[in-house]
């Protein structure tokens, strides 16, 4: 549990506002996430409006044709999205480099940066259908307990199987890099912004950067297999004082079985038989061109 704990707590920020108040745990773990792994680098650059080619004339932020100003270029070197948020509206930081003036940059003391992105207002966490992450024709005992987190619960998914069993993705996305040292989990971003985490993998099938399909295997597991679900919460991307505590919201996913779709809310342990989910719950995430590339490489098969 303790290694679960550390493990959820990747989705905290890389750095982060002196005066945030925490147990000494999370401040300790904190500290060692800042530098692994080095998902972000960040560079400097100074320019003269006007008189290069690329950025003459810049208006951009009231920055005149003539005048000195810098540029912060970001390096996102992770496979998720990252939110950047300081004094003012937050920064979405793309895969890859993003260069933004510095004058929108906060104060590297009230500033903070979280793995993905808040989903729009449209977003429903149970509108995706998730497939069962083992596979057995006999009921399959689902627990669902919460775990305590900086001022709120997370709520963990623990599916009772044996060592060695293999473990399917519940949905398609892109695996990100593992969280700080603890290497044994896989963490992956979907379409959404969500992110789905699954913990005790004792061998691995994916890398970070692949993009994988729901049902697919992913790994072995230690024991059980556990599950986390989460996305960041807008309500909470504001530097206050009190600071956000933890910034992810988790979810209960609406999962695939037997019965159907299935909907749990609250802890507690459930039977649930696994059953081969249809196409379009596993293309759900796929674009026009990927779900046709996948259909066609069913039928050759």
């Amino acid at each position: 549990m303790k290694k679960l704990f550390l493990s959820l707590l990747l989705l905290l920020p890389l750095c982060i506002a002196a005066q945030v108040t925490e147990d000494a745990a999370v401040h300790e773990f904190r500290n060692a996430f800042s530098y692994y792994p080095r998902t972000l680098t960040f560079e400097y650059t100074v320019w003269r409006a006007g008189a290069d080619p690329y950025h003459g004339g810049r208006t951009e932020g009231n920055v005149k044709a003539g005048s000195v100003y810098t540029t912060f270029k970001i390096t996102n070197n992770d496979h998720c999205a990252y939110t950047l948020l300081g004094l003012r509206d937050p920064i979405d930081i793309s895969i890859g480099e993003n260069e933004i003036l510095s004058k929108l940059i906060p104060d590297g003391k009230n500033s903070v940066q979280f793995r993905g992105i808040a989903p729009n207002k449209k977003f429903v966490p149970d509108k995706a259908i998730y497939e069962l992450p083992c596979r057995s024709n006999k009921d399959i005992q689902l627990q669902i307990k919460d775990i305590p987190m900086v001022k709120q619960d997370v709520r963990i998914l623990a599916f009772e199987k044996q060592a060695n069993d293999t473990v399917y993705a519940m949905r398609g996305g892109f695996v990100c890099l593992p969280p700080s040292k603890n290497k044994n989990s896989i963490l992956v971003n979907h379409a959404d912004e969500t992110f789905s985490l699954y913990y005790d993998i004792a061998v691995f099938f994916v890398k970070p950067g692949d993009k994988i399909v729901a049902g697919q295997p992913v790994g072995l597991c230690h024991s059980d297999i556990h599950t986390a679900h989460l996305y960041l919460d807008k309500d909470k991307l504001k530097l206050k004082k009190d600071q956000i505590g933890f910034p992810y919201k988790s979810f209960v996913p609406v999962l695939y079985t037997e019965s159907g779709v299935k909907s749990f809310s609250e802890p507690g342990t459930y039977p649930v038989t696994f059953k081969d989910a249809p196409l379009d719950i596993i293309t759900q995430d796929m674009s026009k061109s990927e779900k046709k590339k996948y259909l066609k490489a069913l039928n050759t098969k």
